[in-house]
Order: C-alpha cells, then structure tokens, then sequence
C-alpha cells in the first residue's frame, strides 16, 4: 500500500502488527506519531516539515533523504533504518533522536543534523559522513556501537557522552580506526574524529605524563579528542598496517607510547603497550587534558630496560627462562609471570636486577613445576620508581594439551592463537556471531596472530583446521 500523508494532521500507526508504505511523506504543520510496534515504510524523500512534534515509539524505514524540523522530547524511543540503494541525507533544523539506528546502505548515508542513539548504531553497511563536528554522531550515556568494520564506520565526528569505556566507530571511509576511551568525568560529552594526516610537527617536550621525551610520532594519522566541557581519562590507540610510518627502529613493543599535540609540543603521556611493533595497542596515563592523539616513540635506550632476548626452553621436567639485556637504568628487578590462558597471570618468582648500565647482562629463571600442557611466561621489568614494561610472551608445552588457547582474550587489537603442530598447513578461521567468516588465516607455525583492530566489540569464534573453535571477546 502507499499512502501520501500531506496537512495539519495528527497520524497514528497503532496496531502493531501493521506496516504503512509511503512514497513520499510530507508533514506541513502537524504532530505525526509513530505507535509502539508500527512500522513506516517510506520508499522516497521523507519530509518532517514545521509541526508540533515527531514521536516515532516504533519504527521507521527510509529509502531517501530524511529532513527533520520537528521537536522530538528524547532519544530513548523508536528505530531509524537507512535501507536505500542510494545515498541518503540526513538535515533538517531539529536533532533526530531514536533508540536504535541501523544504517544498511552501500551508497552511505551524509549527517548535515545531529543523530542522537540512546541504544545501538548497528554498522551493517554503508559509511556515515559526519564531517561537520557541529552535527555529529551522538551517543547518549546509554549509546553504542555495534559491529563497526572498514566497510561501515563513521567518517568524520562523534560525540559520546557519559563516563567509562567507549570505543569510538571512527575511521576516514576507507578503512575503520577506532579510538578507545575510558573516561571517569566526562562534562557534556567527549567529541573525536580520526584524521589520515599529519598533525604537525614540533618540539619533544617533558612535560607529559612521562618526562621522558618522544624521539619521533606518527605522521600519517592522528585522533582529534576535545572535551565539550571537561573530561579525565585515559586514551587507547591502535596501529596497525594501515597510516603507519616508520617511526621506530626498535624490535621492542615497550617503546611506543600515546603522543599528545599541544601548544607546548608533543608530549610523552605514557603507555602500556600489547601486541607487536607492528600491530597492537597503547593505553595512556590518566588524562585531563586533550588535543590531537597518535602514535609516538620513544628511544630504546630511554627504556629501564633494554630486552636483548628471551627464550623459554624445555630442561627435563622443568621450564627454563633465559634472558639478558644490554641496558639497565634505574631497574630493581624482574618478575617472572607465567599463564595458561595469556589472561591471567600468576608470579612465579622475581629476580633482581644488577643494574650496571650499558653492558651485557645475562639472567636466568628455573620453573620447576610446569603445568601440563602449553606453559606462557613474561618477564614484568620493574624500575626502582615503581613503572615497568612487559617482554613478549613465550610459551613451552609439557605433555599433550588438547586445548586451543588465544591469548590476550578479551583483546583490544590482536589476540595470538596456540594450536597443535597437526594444524599446520591449514587456515584458521576468525568468524562473526553471526556465522560469517571475516578471514582466513594461514598456519605456518603452531603459533598465529589474529588482528581484531578492524572490528567491532564483541564476540568473534576462532576456528582451528581440526574443527576446534575458541570464543574470542574484542573490546
């Protein structure tokens, strides 16, 4: 049925089984509701001119442009669905608020209004492009994101408003290059933007949350984070294979730190680093003050500890822990960690540091009570001020384990997978909660890296060539 809804009238869908189709909906002066469990179809240009007010307590479906002047009371009622097959705009003089938004257009959908989500933005197709920071993509304290990927993300800015973590659905169209945020105070809402540029160049200063100079940033892309009021909290970037130059000549993962632009330069703000050097995350101190964010490096001999090796070997029945280092400033000692899960780790013993600055220096740690099956252990490398950096992981199997582990799991970038030697040679499989596989993996080697970076929080399946599948969580 189509129907051409025009004049001062009050219309209202209320059975909720029924479904009304319009051409094209124009609404000259009138309240217009939508009812709890109705659903209105409009397969052209959707006009919501000078009325009273928009209440949509159901849902509305759209194949065109959308132009909202209506007053709308609150964003906790209604879905909006962009299902058209060519682009679509959203404008209009009045913010556009729903419960649940799905854009499921390939063309793409252009925000010249405030979109305001109180529940899920669900990315299943199609780029959002919100360049305009004065109408942006809002999330409301309750909002998020769903499923964001390099075919479906926001390009351009988006709000979150209220406080804890909050992975931001950014990226510059052609790929997804999220921003994560875990914020204790946060007045009025936090406005990013991921830009594919450079944020340009200046001075390393020593003023930031470490006073340990920056020797070198990322040039080809940066986050811009502004506070609309005020905020504190902390920054996780991710890298990958996409705008990365190289800014380091270092093999250890412990020299990337958050870079921070401000009038004063670029700041070290810190970091705790995961992953490689190539792919990975990087987590700040606590922050309170914001401008452009990426990806910095400091010099490897700035670290406590300069990590010349580490290896993990079989000696009997025992795991032996072999390590030395080639340079020691300020370091107290080392911690020996050991997990089966690379989740949870537990101290097996600590040994001191000699401290003797830039000479060669070899360690060695004895774990004589292995567990059955794959044994992970790292190195936690304290400094007498209480700061520290991890090594990589290694892993050494006693017995047969008929387990599948990945670890880290959740994971915030890459997650490593642990398989038997009878995969190798296959492909694993990372697949979606919906059955789709996402990619496939070579394995050369009972070890295998899985970047989740281009991916939406949530739950994902690891399955292995001999049928076996791990849950794996993307934060």
């Amino acid at each position: 049925m189509k129907k051409f809804i025009q004049a001062a009238l009050i219309v209202l869908f209320a059975v909720s089984t029924k479904a009304v189709v319009a051409q094209v909906l124009t609404n000259n002066g009138a309240s217009l509701t939508i009812s709890t469990g109705a659903t209105l179809q409009v397969n052209g240009a959707s006009q919501y001119n000078t009325g009273s007010t928009l209440t949509n307590n159901g849902a509305i479906a759209a194949t065109g442009n959308i132009t909202n002047n209506m007053a709308m009371s609150a964003a906790n009622n209604g879905t909006l669905t962009f299902n058209g097959t060519a682009a679509q705009t959203l404008s209009g003089t009045a913010p556009y608020m729903a419960k649940n938004v799905t854009v499921n257009n390939s063309a793409g959908v252009t925000i010249a209004n405030s979109l305001r989500v109180d529940g899920t933005l669900t990315f299943t197709n199609g780029i959002i492009s919100a360049a305009n920071t004065a109408n942006a993509v809002i999330f409301t304290a309750n909002g998020t994101g769903s499923a964001a990927n390099n075919a479906s993300h926001v390009k351009g800015y988006v709000v979150k408003e209220g406080t804890g973590s909050f992975t931001y659905p950014v990226g510059d169209g052609a790929r997804y290059q999220p921003i994560l945020l875990d914020l204790t105070a946060n007045n009025n809402g936090m406005l990013v933007g991921y830009l594919p540029a450079d944020a340009a160049a200046a001075s390393y200063t020593t003023t930031g949350a470490s006073d340990t100079a920056l020797q070198a940033y990322n040039n080809q892309e940066y986050w811009d984070v502004s506070p609309i009021g005020s905020a504190t909290g902390k920054v996780t970037l991710f890298y990958d294979d996409y705008k990365n130059a190289l800014i380091t000549s270092s093999s250890n993962v412990n020299v990337f730190k958050v870079a921070h632009k401000t009038s004063a330069g670029w700041l070290n703000e810190g970091g705790t680093a995961s992953g490689t050097i190539s792919a990975g995350s990087v987590t700040s101190a606590v922050l309170s003050s914001w401008s452009p964010f990426t990806l910095g490096a400091i010099s490897e001999s700035a670290l406590p500890v300069t990590l010349a090796s580490f290896n993990v070997t079989k000696q009997e029945n025992a795991a032996l822990l072999v390590w030395s280092t080639t340079s020691e400033v300020n370091s107290e000692k080392f911690d020996i960690q050991r997990s089966v899960d690379g989740k949870n780790w537990l101290v097996m013993g600590s040994v001191s540091a000699v401290n003797i600055g830039n000479a060669f220096q070899s360690y060695s740690f004895k774990d004589s009570s292995p567990l059955a099956g794959r044994n992970l252990y790292r190195l936690k490398m304290i400094d007498l001020d209480a700061s520290f950096a991890y090594s990589r992981i290694q892993g050494v199997e006693f017995g047969q384990s008929t387990t599948m582990i990945t670890y880290p799991n959740p994971s915030k970038g890459i997650t490593t997978v642990q398989l038997g030697k009878n995969n190798i040679g296959g492909q694993i499989h990372l697949i979606s909660a919906t059955g789709l596989v996402l990619q496939k993996i070579n394995v050369a080697s009972e070890t295998v890296s899985v970047a989740l970076g281009s991916y939406g929080a949530g739950v994902y399946f690891l399955q292995a060539p001999d049928g076996k599948t791990v849950k794996v969580i993307k934060e």
